[in-house]
């Protein structure tokens, strides 16, 4: 499916926050512990996101028939997770695809295209963090991320895995 990335405005937080919410309820409809928060989140939370939104880190993800497939948070520094680091890295944080296209291989299409444009500028990794629940660590293990390690998350309220993927230029 073809993508068309667009960086996401600071007014277009609500959509985020809408997108991010219909994840997290169908997250709770499966069964997985991951994203609660969202569901009513927190003053924290909001402010998280918004800073991203403010700081034009986020993107959305359109299908060619400019429908809202999905969102991610890219950042090029993640001190609070990985610690300062001496090399280049990407950072996706909030990567969220709208349900409707569950199966369609928009996360994975988002993470490659991410992948594809840090090779272009010259960076060595991919990172992100996410829950260690096995359904969404064996979902990033297929697409050639590897563990690292783990973190506690002051914002989250509990344990998360780091995982790293190698960028090839």
């Amino acid at each position: 499916m073809e993508l068309i990335i667009k960086n996401a405005a600071p007014d277009e937080l609500p959509i985020g926050l809408d997108l991010m919410h219909k994840a997290a309820s169908w997250l709770k409809e499966k069964h997985m512990d991951y994203w609660p928060n969202w569901l009513t989140p927190s003053d924290a939370y909001v402010a998280w996101i918004k800073e991203g939104f403010d700081k034009r880190e986020f993107y959305f993800a359109y299908t060619g028939d400019d429908v809202l497939a999905g969102m991610y948070r890219l950042q090029y520094a993640d001190e609070g997770y990985w610690g300062r680091r001496n090399d280049k890295a990407g950072y996706i944080h909030s990567l969220t695809t709208n349900r409707a296209y569950k199966g369609h291989g928009i996360g994975y299409a988002i993470v490659q295209r991410v992948e594809e444009d840090l090779a272009k500028k010259g960076f060595e990794y991919l990172r992100l963090d996410c829950s260690p629940d096995e359904g969404i660590c064996g979902y990033y293990e297929r697409y050639g991320f590897a563990m690292k390690g783990s973190v506690s998350s002051a914002l989250h309220g509990r344990g998360l895995r780091l995982y790293e993927k190698k960028i090839e230029p």
